[in-house]
């Protein structure tokens, strides 16, 4: 009863309030003011390419009534994710908010070896082999994977451990391999079943002995020559020859005999061949330093030849430094010396068999010398000089003497041999040879001018006495001057062991030097070759005792010279732009080549392009006739029985045109005031040049008279006949000068005593005439040049400004016809002298623009005299064009050596008769490795040609030398863009590598 009571009061209660509530509108719900990250992700730290993982992520909305409340319907949004700081945005409604997270590259962080290669010992030749190796990289999120396109280096491979280095993205691991090398195979002991042979004559016991023999050049009157299989041509009916096996058996005699397999023919004319009859088959001939020996009544055993030639076999064998490949050839021998020993026959025709056998496998063992691909190639190398020895001075034999009267101190005359020591000594011209003698008696240097030695002498020569000096006269020879004589003295053994060693080193000192200067080479073919070299010199085996020694010397020494040539030959720097030429005599030497024929044409000049010469220098005559009708000179009469194909009987069409299809830029060869005497139509005697006592000026032959108008006429009109019928490329002059002239010695005083020592051209009636009615002067000139300096003066500057005026209308009247003619000018080599002595002033000539191109002719074989006046051209005339002309008569060595020194600058050779023959031939070819171009190639192929071969260098040089990747510098160049080489270049950390490709860029440049 009491509850319901209450229930009913509370109703009451209820009905009265609520009756008694006003609802306010005022009051509005909270609203969404903003929305906050209150905890961020548990990860903000990413590796490039990571999903975002947003747990952990808290985000709260924010209300105007202070309220909030956690959200989880939010919109995530971000644009692309790069390495570094990058924003998460966080979308709710219409608000946002977001948090930074940091995005990380993937780095490789180490780079393993997992598992080494499975070989891992191999003989010194073998390649490494990779299989089974396998590289694991790890990377900084964590992650490994296994690498496949990984780098393997290593700087050289030697006997013993080698580290062998993997990289791979900047890091690198290694693994390591032995190498071992081949032993040696032992060669067995040889019978000698022969019972006398060379190796039993004692070298100094001969019956006779011919001095002077020259070695492989043209047979001339009295002279003796030898010739073997490199050089051998055939004779005349006019001398007198014996032929000589490869052990010195005289085998045959007569007027003309056959060339033996590996001997020599010994060949004299006139006085040489009387000495010669004295000689017998069956006796034992040797040569060796221009000097025949031979020995009488020696009853040689015929099966020597085969004992000996297995001794030769052992001892080049033994000079291989390839384990390898020196026990293939030792267990063929061994072979051979087993058959030999045991079932050795001693017919003629079983000794011959067998010896030829064993001269096939000596020819296969000698270095292949041209057998390389003409690439470059890098290898380290850095070699060492070789001492010097000389043997007891006991050993030295009398080999020549000078008899003509030997002068002590004062002039050297003309003709003569001075001797100068310390009491008498004085300055000397260049216009000699010397000899610098020491205190014990020992020549230790020879050149043109030498140093007083201390306490020794100098021999100085002149003329015949020059020329003694020069031929006959070597280093380490010994002196001994007689009341009656000189004598000179050789050790042939020390002596010829002592050259090698003297080249080898200058050789040496070259290779370093292109080294130090990263200047790019085929560096495996020069080790190749050094290793032959100083493997041969090493045994150390050219001492003379016996006449066998002398056959062995005589081969170590023709291979080491070769191979000392070849080395050269690849030590040229050729540039690709550079002049390689030769001066070309047609018809001269028909035994060199052929110039009747177009087959013989075509033939010449494919050697020519296979030597990489891109210019001929070619004279349009042949002796003292013209090689095409001229108006001007007698026409070379056989030409009529020669037929050139489509050419006719016209042989400079032929030639031109055939050398203009291989690229080869042809020069015409003129002889400007050389008198051609009876094959002029148009001058005679009145036109030739007299000298002031009348006589005709000449040196090797007669000039014409420059200042006679009458001949600067019909010669220009020559040049203008010749450039109109022939395309020529090039015009050169030549004897472009008087001859010599002592004039301006007597500049120091105004009267000349003594007229008899006048050496001056220029003196015919005409051209003195001309002078003193040009100067206005009266009287006899040659009394006036007696008695007054400033006629001679006026006399020479006269001379001078004819023989420009002749230069200027010359070139003038040919360019007028064809506007891109080059004219050339052959000079002598002693500018400053020469423009005095010969007034041929070639700097003034360049100046003016009438000659376009010198060439000194630099004919010497002084090595050391020719890098000189390249180096006084180079830098006197370094804004002109210059090449130089290189001499005659080099041997291979000494024409590499010249080449190698003027390479950059251009040469031409003179000439044909030298150099174009199969001696000469394999060598230059062999330094010739680049696309052919010359002067006449397209602009575009010039500049490939360049690019073509520095991308050679860059690949197989550079790029292995520095172990760098030079891809982007090599298509720089490939597409040739300029400021990306320069781009690319600056990045090369190769000094020496940089400055030589910022040459190259230079050549490319400056190609139209």
């Amino acid at each position: 009863m009491k509850l319901q009571y209450l229930l009913i009061i509370f109703i009451l209660f209820l009905f009265i309030v609520g009756c008694d509530y006003q609802y306010d509108d005022s009051i509005k719900e909270p609203v969404l003011e903003s929305i906050i990250i209150s905890k961020e992700p548990n990860k903000t730290t990413y590796f490039i390419n990571e999903d975002i993982d947003l747990s952990g992520l808290v985000v709260e909305a924010a209300y105007s009534d202070n309220s909030k409340k956690i959200i989880d319907d939010y919109q995530v949004e971000y644009s692309s994710i790069n390495i570094g700081i990058n924003k998460v945005i966080i979308k709710y409604e219409n608000l946002e908010t977001s948090f930074d997270i940091l995005v990380k590259d993937i780095i490789i962080t180490s780079l393993n070896i997992i598992k080494g290669p499975s070989k891992t010992s191999y003989y010194i030749d073998e390649d490494i082999d990779l299989s089974g190796l396998v590289v694991e990289a790890a990377y900084s999120d964590n992650s490994k994977k296994i690498i496949d396109d990984y780098q393997v280096e290593y700087p050289s491979i030697n006997i013993g451990t080698n580290e062998i280095i993997v990289k791979y993205d900047n890091l690198e691991t290694s693994f390591f391999v032995s190498f071992k090398d081949y032993e040696r195979v032992e060669i067995n002991y040889i019978v000698n079943y022969s019972n006398y042979s060379i190796m039993n004559i004692d070298f100094t016991n001969y019956d006779l002995r011919f001095i002077d023999a020259k070695y492989g050049v043209r047979r001339d009157k009295d002279m003796m020559i030898v010739y073997d299989e490199d050089n051998f041509i055939e004779t005349n009916i006019y001398g007198y020859e014996i032929s000589v096996d490869e052990y010195g058996e005289v085998k045959e005699v007569g007027v003309n005999v056959s060339l033996v397999k590996n001997g020599f023919v010994v060949s004299g004319h006139g006085t040489s061949s009387k000495l010669l009859k004295d000689v017998s088959v069956g006796d034992i001939c040797v040569y060796i330093d221009e000097t025949v020996y031979i020995y009488k009544n020696k009853d040689i055993d015929r099966r020597s030849k085969v004992y000996l030639k297995l001794i030769d076999l052992i001892n080049e064998i033994n000079i291989i430094t390839d384990n390898k490949l020196y026990n293939v050839y030792a267990m063929e021998l061994n072979a051979i010396i087993k058959q030999f020993n045991v079932i050795y026959d001693e017919t003629d025709e079983t000794i011959n068999i067998l010896y030829n056998f064993l001269c096939d496998i000596s020819d296969s063992l000698f270095v292949s010398l041209y057998d390389n691909n003409h690439s470059y190639n890098y290898v380290e190398l850095n070699y060492d000089l070789m001492d010097k020895t000389y043997e007891d001075p006991s050993n030295f034999i009398n080999f020549i003497d000078y008899t003509e009267k030997l002068y002590y101190g004062g002039f050297r005359n003309q003709d003569t041999i001075v001797f100068y020591n310390a009491d008498n000594y004085r300055v000397r011209n260049s216009y000699g040879y010397e000899i610098a003698v020491d205190k014990n008696n020992i020549i230790i240097d020879k050149k043109i001018l030498v140093d007083l030695p201390e306490g020794g002498y100098i021999l100085s020569g002149h003329g015949t006495g020059a020329e003694f000096i020069k031929n006959n006269l070597n280093l380490g020879n010994k002196v001994e001057i007689t009341d009656s004589c000189i004598k000179f003295y050789k050790d042939l053994g020390s002596n010829e062991y002592n050259d090698l060693i003297s080249k080898r080193n200058d050789l040496v000192s070259k290779i370093n030097e292109h080294c130090i200067n990263a200047i790019p080479h085929d560096y495996k073919y020069i080790y190749k070759l050094m290793n032959y070299i100083d493997g041969t010199l090493s045994k150390n085996n050219l001492i003379i005792k016996s006449c066998y020694d002398v056959s062995n010397v005589s081969k170590c020494i023709k291979k080491v010279e070769e191979c000392l040539g070849v080395v050269y030959s690849q030590l040229i720097d050729h540039k690709v732009l550079e002049t390689r030429g030769m001066w070309y005599y047609p018809f001269s030497y028909p035994t060199a080549y052929d110039d009747t024929t177009l087959e013989g044409v075509i033939n010449t000049l494919d050697m020519f392009k296979e030597m990489g010469f891109n210019e001929i220098v070619i004279i349009p005559f042949s002796g003292k006739y013209c090689l095409f009708e001229s108006e001007y000179f007698y026409f070379y009469e056989p030409l009529n029985d020669y037929s050139y194909g489509e050419y006719g009987n016209d042989y400079l069409t032929c030639f031109i045109t055939e050398a203009h299809k291989r690229g080869i830029t042809v020069n015409a060869f003129t002889q400007t005031f050389r008198c051609y005497e009876e094959g002029s139509k148009v001058f005679d005697e009145s036109h030739y040049q007299l000298q002031y006592d009348g006589t005709l000026s000449m040196g090797q032959i007669y000039y014409y008279d420059i200042c006679n108008d009458y001949v600067q006429e019909n010669l220009i009109n020559w040049y203008i006949e010749l450039v109109t019928l022939y395309d020529f490329d090039k015009v050169e002059y030549d004897i472009i000068r008087y001859s010599v002239s002592n004039l301006s010695s007597f500049n120091d005083v105004e009267v000349i005593l003594d007229t008899a020592v006048i050496n001056d051209p220029g003196y015919t009636e005409y051209s003195m005439n001309k002078f003193m009615e040009m100067y206005n002067l009266e009287g006899d000139l040659k009394v006036l040049i007696k008695e007054s300096l400033d006629v001679r003066l006026k006399w020479m500057e006269f001379k001078e400004n004819e023989l420009t005026k002749f230069i200027t209308n010359a070139t003038t009247a040919m360019k007028q016809i064809k506007s891109n003619l080059v004219i050339s000018a052959a000079v002598l080599n002693e500018y400053e002298k020469v423009k005095i002595n010969y007034l041929q002033d070639a700097k003034k000539w360049l100046e003016l623009g009438i000659v376009d191109i010198i060439e000194p002719m630099v004919y010497s074989d002084d090595y050391l005299f020719v890098v000189d006046k390249i180096d006084y051209y180079n830098n006197e005339f370094s804004e002109y064009d210059v090449r130089i002309g290189l001499s005659y008569g080099l041997t291979v060595n000494e024409l590499m050596m010249q080449l190698e020194a003027s390479s950059g600058n251009g040469y031409i050779l003179f000439h044909t008769r030298d150099y174009l023959n199969v001696n000469y031939y394999n060598i230059i070819k062999s330094s010739f490795h680049f696309d052919y171009v010359s002067e006449i190639s397209s602009s575009e192929e010039k500049k490939l040609a360049i690019i073509n071969d520095l991308v050679d260098k860059i690949e197989n040089y550079y790029e292995v030398k520095n172990k760098t990747n030079y891809t982007n510098l090599i298509n720089s160049f490939t597409n040739y863009d300029y400021n990306k080489i320069i781009n690319e270049l600056s990045k090369v950390l190769d000094e020496g590598m940089k400055n030589y490709i910022y040459e190259i860029i230079l050549q490319i440049e400056s190609i139209n």
